[in-house]
C-alpha cells in the first residue's frame, strides 16, 4: 500500500566557516548523536519513554509543524520501531495480518510479511496491537492470537513462529494479545497467564523455551527490565499480580496481588532504583514500592512507599523526567469518536506521590519525554509539546494531526521524526530542531485529509461508564419490559384505531402506523428516556425485532405469491432493509464501544421458527384478529430477546 501523500525532506546544507578544531569536532560529534538516535521498542531505546540524543523545537512555527508523509495502513494499534531510517509495524488487511517496514523518511513501503490471519476483523477493536522490537539484524513480534516470531530485518523472512498461548494455555488477555515483546539478555520475555506458565522466556536464537515462571493470569502490560543490585529483573503487570522474575534464572522473586476477578492493565511500570511505580486503570490509582533486601533470603521485596489516588493510567503510561512523573489520571470511560477520556492529566513528585499541579490539557496523552521537554499524542488525535515542568502545564505547541480519530497508539521519536497512527492511518510529523532542506516540499497539519464522521451518539443519547463489561439482570430486565410495554400501548391504539375505521383499506394503514412506530420506539428511546433519567437503557432490540418480524411476514406474504408480483418486490424490498439496519446497528456498536450488545444480532437465528409460526397465526383472519396478534407477537419478541440475553450469558460463561 503506497502512501497518499509523500515529501522526502533531509538537512540542510549550511556552510561552516573556520572553526577551532575542537569546535568542529564537538559539532561532527553533536550531529552524529542526533543522525544515528533510533527507537528500537516500545516505549524506546531506554523501554521507559524518554529519548536518547533528541533536540527538539522550541515551539511549533505557524501552521503546526511539517508532515513528511501520510498513508493509509490498515487496522491496528501497534506502534513504531525506528531503527537505521527503517520503520516497522504491525497491520492488517481483509485478508491476512502482517509485519510491514516502511521508509521512515518518506513512509514508502519496504517489504511486507504475512504472519498471520486478521484478528477481529469486524469487532470493536480490530488488528495487532503488539509493537515489534528491532535487535540487531532481527524484527520480534507478537500477535493477537499469542503467536511469538522472529524475521529477518533486511528483508522479513520469517526466522521462527511459536504459538505460546497454546502451547501455556494461557488466559487473561480475552481482547487480544497486547504485550510487546521484551528482547534483552538474547531473550524474548513474555507475560502468557498459563497455569503452569505466567511468564516465559524464549531464547532469540531459535524461539525454544528458555524458562517459564508463576501461573497468574496475564494482562495487556508489557514487561519491564529492571536491575537491583546489580541483579537483572523483570517486572510483570499480570492481570491480578505484579511479579518479579530472575532474568537469568526464571526464578518467581516475589509477587504482590492487586486485584481479584477480572482487571485490565495495560500501562508500563516505572523504575528507578529501587522504586517500583505502578497506576492502575478506572480510578485504581498508583502506588510505589521500595525494594528492599529479604533478611532471610538476601532477594528484594516490594514494600509500599506510598499510594496515591490522583493517577490511573490505562492504555496511555506515564513517564518519569527527573523527580517528577507526569501522566493521565484516567476517572471514567475510555474515549470515543464523540468525546476523549475523561480524567485529567497530572505531575507527581517521585518521592512523595505528591500532587504537583493538574491540568484540563492536554487529555490521555500517550508521552515522549525529550530532555527538558514532553511529546504527547492524546486520543483526539493533538500532538503537544510542553515542558516538564514541576510548576505547571506549560504548552509551547499544539496541533491537531488526526481530528475526529480515536488515537490510542504510542508514538515512536528518532532524528526529530515523530511517527505517529491511528486505527487505520499513519503519518510522520517533524519536530527536529535541525532546519529541513525543502520545508515547502512537506504539507502542512491542515492538509491532512480529515476523517468526517456520523455523530452515533444522537442514536443513543447516553453510555454506560464500561461498555465492554456485561450487562446485569436489572438492565436486561427494564430493556426487555420497555419492549413488551411498548407493544401492547402500539397494538391497543392500533385496535382503537381499527375499530373506529373499520374497512379493509384502513386496516392495511393501521398495520404500517403499527411497525412504523414500533421501530420508530425503538430507536429513539434511548435518547428520549436519558432525557429525564440519569440511568442508561437500550431499546434497539424493539428496532431490531419489529423489521425483523415485518420481514418475515413479507417473506411470507411474497412465498404465496406469483413470480414478479408486487407482493414479491416488496418483500425483496423488506429484507434489504432489514440487512441495511443489522449493519447500521452493528456499526453503531462499534462506534460507541458496546461490546456485548451485538447478542441482539444471535436471536434471529434463534428464533425463527417460532417467529415465523407466530406471524402465521397473526395473520389468519376471523374474529378477536388484533388480539390474536398482540399475543402472538409478545410471544416473537419475547422469544427473541431472552434468546438473545441467553446466548450471550452462554457466550461469556
Amino acid at each position: 500500500m503506497e502512501p497518499r501523500i509523500s515529501a522526502r525532506l533531509g538537512t540542510e546544507g549550511v556552510a561552516i566557516p573556520r572553526l577551532r578544531t575542537t569546535a568542529a569536532f564537538l559539532l561532527i560529534c553533536s550531529w552524529a548523536a542526533v543522525a544515528t538516535a533510533q527507537w528500537p521498542q516500545w516505549r524506546g531505546p531506554t523501554q521507559d519513554g524518554n529519548s536518547v540524543g533528541e533536540s527538539l523545537v522550541d515551539k511549533f512555527p505557524e501552521g503546526g509543524p511539517p508532515v513528511l508523509w501520510i498513508r493509509e495502513l490498515g487496522q491496528g494499534y501497534s506502534s513504531f520501531a525506528v531503527v537505521n531510517e527503517r520503520a516497522y509495524t504491525l497491520t492488517q488487511t481483509l485478508y491476512e495480518q502482517q509485519l510491514i517496514c516502511l521508509d521512515a523518511a518518506t513512509g514508502e513501503t519496504i517489504w511486507t510479511t504475512k504472519i498471520g490471519w486478521p484478528y477481529d476483523g469486524g469487532g470493536l477493536y480490530p488488528g495487532p496491537r503488539s509493537t515489534p522490537a528491532v535487535v540487531g539484524e532481527r524484527v520480534f513480534y507478537v500477535t493477537p492470537q499469542g503467536t511469538a516470531g522472529c524475521a529477518q530485518a533486511s528483508d522479513g523472512e520469517i526466522v521462527w513462529q511459536v504459538d505460546f498461548q497454546k502451547t501455556y494455555a494461557g488466559t487473561g488477555t480475552e481482547f487480544g494479545y497486547s504485550a510487546s515483546p521484551l528482547v534483552i539478555d538474547e531473550l524474548v520475555i513474555l507475560p502468557v497467564g498459563g497455569p503452569s506458565a505466567g511468564v516465559i522466556a524464549l531464547r532469540v536464537a531459535d524461539g525454544s523455551l528458555a524458562w517459564k515462571a508463576g501461573k497468574k493470569p496475564a494482562s495487556y502490560s508489557t514487561a519491564v527490565p529492571i536491575e537491583w543490585r546489580g541483579e537483572p529483573l523483570v517486572a510483570v503487570l499480570m492481570q491480578n499480580s505484579l511479579c518479579c522474575v530472575h532474568r537469568r534464572t526464571g526464578e518467581l522473586w516475589w509477587e504482590v496481588s492487586l486485584s481479584a476477578g477480572y482487571d485490565e492493565h495495560a500501562s508500563a511500570p516505572l523504575y528507578r532504583e529501587p522504586h517500583l511505580l505502578i497506576a492502575r486503570p478506572f480510578k485504581g490509582g498508583a502506588t510505589c514500592y521500595e525494594l528492599v533486601a529479604d533478611e532471610k533470603t538476601g532477594r528484594c521485596k516490594p514494600v509500599e512507599k506510598w499510594d496515591s489516588p490522583q493517577l490511573s493510567n490505562d492504555v496511555a503510561s506515564s513517564v518519569l523526567v527527573g523527580e517528577t512523573i507526569f501522566g493521565f489520571d484516567l476517572r471514567e470511560a475510555q474515549s470515543r469518536l464523540n468525546r476523549p477520556s475523561r480524567g485529567t492529566f497530572r505531575a507527581l513528585d517521585w518521592q512523595t506521590g505528591e500532587t504537583l499541579w493538574s491540568a484540563n490539557e492536554p487529555g490521555q496523552t500517550q508521552l515522549i519525554a525529550a530532555g527538558d521537554k514532553l511529546v504527547g499524542f492524546n486520543d483526539r488525535g493533538e500532538v503537544l509539546l510542553f515542558r516538564a515542568s514541576r510548576d505547571n502545564y506549560a504548552e509551547l505547541g499544539k496541533a491537531a494531526v488526526f481530528p475526529g480519530e480515536v488515537c490510542w497508539t504510542s508514538p515512536a521519536l528518532a532524528n526529530g521524526k515523530l511517527l505517529l497512527r491511528t486505527q487505520s492511518r499513519a503519518a510522520c510529523i517533524y519536530l527536529g530542531r535541525s532546519p529541513l532542506t525543502k520545508a515547502k516540499a512537506a504539507i502542512g497539519v491542515s492538509d491532512i485529509p480529515k476523517h468526517t464522521r456520523f455523530d452515533p451518539t444522537v442514536l443513543i443519547g447516553a453510555e454506560r461508564d464500561y461498555p465492554a463489561t456485561k450487562p446485569d439482570a436489572d438492565d436486561y430486565w427494564r430493556w426487555g419490559l420497555f419492549g413488551v410495554v411498548a407493544i401492547v400501548a402500539i397494538g391497543g391504539l392500533t385496535m382503537f384505531g381499527e375499530w373506529l375505521l373499520p374497512s379493509r383499506q384502513h386496516s392495511g394503514t393501521w398495520l404500517i402506523f403499527f411497525w412504523s412506530a414500533l421501530f420508530v420506539i425503538g430507536a429513539t428511546g434511548s435518547r428520549v428516556i436519558h432525557l429525564w433519567r440519569d440511568d442508561y437503557w437500550f431499546t434497539w432490540p424493539l428496532a431490531l425485532w419489529a423489521v425483523y418480524q415485518l420481514t418475515i411476514g413479507f417473506s411470507l406474504a411474497g412465498g404465496r405469491a406469483k413470480f414478479q408480483s408486487r407482493e414479491r418486490f416488496t418483500s425483496y424490498a423488506v429484507g434489504l432493509m432489514f440487512l441495511a439496519l443489522c449493519a447500521l446497528y452493528f456499526h453503531l456498536l462499534r462506534w460507541l464501544g458496546l461490546a456485548l450488545e451485538w447478542c441482539f444480532l444471535t436471536g434471529f437465528v434463534l428464533t425463527f421458527p417460532l417467529a415465523a409460526t407466530c406471524e402465521i397465526i397473526a395473520s389468519r383472519a376471523g374474529g378477536y384478529a388484533w388480539a390474536r396478534r398482540l399475543a402472538a407477537y409478545l410471544v416473537s419478541f419475547a422469544a427473541y430477546y431472552w434468546a438473545s440475553v441467553t446466548f450471550l450469558d452462554w457466550w461469556l460463561s
